[in-house]
């Protein structure tokens, strides 16, 4: 488990450092809201700037006002120009805390529209909302289907959100920690979202080294032999059906396609070793 806070234009703070030294391992930060990219937080490019030369890890969250979702992937696209060219080791949460989102009985397309353009241009998005609402009006299924990450906020001693898998949970709104003016909300993460780095999400690439070899991991061998096997179908929807387990889809394909070029298990080997797939 690691400790981090969340921060907007609402909150100040003196050193990112004093944070870190702290224990504090991440911020998440608020990248703006609505439908506009001019409505940027008037401190993301600050904070980012401060929290990265510290060396903390970073996501960010966009405060939803969306009520259709024509206006769900206009935040999206607004989302998107607004942390474009920089780096997040934590997904991009889609925060969706307004009454009238959830009146419209159409929450869960809301925050699917989002999440699926977010997700096309190659960032995690995750949903961040209050156990009342989840437990309410959002279905697990909407999490889970597409591996989403969820941050719950319940204030208390313990998160009682039992519907769908979390990785984030805010506890407080009330943290005082070194190096932030006055209070602030902090998390507990559970999860290390190294695939976010590993597999070229978030603004990271994954290139391959020309004199050091890229050999698969043990799940990407398998996932090759998945697809060989016809698990994840074929055309757009492979890609997709990958990338909802976060693979790298272009880098597996690479693989099939070494892979479909011989019938013999040696002849196989050799072809990924060709391409630096296999040591």
């Amino acid at each position: 488990m690691e400790k981090g806070i969340d921060l907007s234009c609402w909150n100040e703070v003196d050193d990112f450092y004093k944070l870190k030294k702290a224990g504090y391992t991440f911020v998440i930060l608020r990248a703006g809201f609505g439908k506009l990219a001019d409505q940027k937080d008037s401190h993301f490019e600050d904070f980012y700037k401060r929290a990265r030369t510290a060396g903390l890890k970073i996501g960010a969250y966009w405060y939803s006002y969306a009520t259709t979702v024509d206006e769900a992937l206009q935040e999206a696209k607004a989302c998107l120009e607004c942390i474009k060219d920089k780096k997040f080791e934590m997904p991009i949460y889609y925060d969706i805390e307004e009454d009238a989102t959830y009146a419209t009985g159409k929450v869960n397309e809301i925050f699917l529209k989002f999440a699926e353009y977010l997700k096309s241009q190659r960032y995690i998005p995750g949903l961040y909302s209050s156990t009342g609402y989840l437990d309410k009006y959002i279905k697990p299924e909407t999490i889970t289907n597409g591996k989403y990450p969820l941050w719950v906020a319940q204030w208390f001693t313990t998160c009682q959100y039992t519907g769908a898998p979390y990785q984030v949970w805010q506890y407080t709104e009330n943290e005082h920690p070194p190096g932030v003016v006055g209070s602030c909300d902090a998390d507990q993460c559970y999860a290390t979202f190294d695939y976010i780095k590993k597999y070229g999400w978030n603004g990271y690439t994954v290139t391959a080294s020309k004199t050091k070899p890229n050999p698969l991991t043990a799940e990407e061998l398998k996932a090759v032999l998945d697809v060989c096997a016809g698990k994840y179908g074929t055309g757009e929807s492979r890609f997709k059906k990958l990338e909802a387990k976060h693979f790298n889809a272009t880098r597996i394909q690479n693989a099939v396609n070494e892979v479909s070029k011989s019938t013999s298990v040696f002849g196989i080997i050799n072809n990924l070793k060709a391409i630096g797939l296999y040591v």
